[in-house]
């Protein structure tokens, strides 16, 4: 099975698009309140 999936599916290696240090999603808009948190969320990249 893992042999099917490897010869037909792939995917680029992850990239960092926005860097939280350790603050995880939750920390961010318990901060800043929902409406900042999502506001500082990075932007959909093509």
């Amino acid at each position: 099975m893992r042999q099917l999936l490897d010869m037909y599916l792939s995917a680029d290696p992850s990239r960092v698009i926005s860097n939280f240090g350790d603050a995880t999603l939750l920390n961010l808009i318990v901060d800043s309140g929902i409406a900042a948190g999502l506001d500082q969320l990075p932007r959909k990249h093509s």
